[in-house]
C-alpha cells in the first residue's frame, strides 16, 4: 500500500488507485485483515484509532470506478 501511494505522489497523473471487493470494511474484517491486525499489532480493531480503522476509512475514501 505504502508503494501504491509513494507512487500516487511522485506520478499523480499516471497512476489511478482503485477501490475493489476487498476494500470494504466488512469484507477484508471478514476476510481476516481485522483478526491479522488485531493479532499482529495487537490492538482492537474496533478503535477508531486502530490501523484497520484508518485504513479502512482510506480505502472508504478511494474512488470506485474509473472512465478510461
Amino acid at each position: 500500500m505504502l508503494l501504491l501511494f509513494s507512487l500516487k505522489v511522485k506520478y499523480p497523473e499516471n497512476i489511478i488507485l482503485l477501490r475493489g471487493g476487498h476494500e470494504d470494511r466488512q469484507i477484508n474484517k471478514h476476510m481476516g485483515f481485522g483478526d491479522e491486525c488485531a493479532l499482529k499489532l495487537k490492538e482492537n480493531i474496533d478503535d477508531q484509532y486502530s490501523f484497520f480503522s484508518r485504513v479502512n476509512k482510506l480505502f472508504d475514501k478511494l474512488p470506485i470506478a474509473a472512465i478510461l
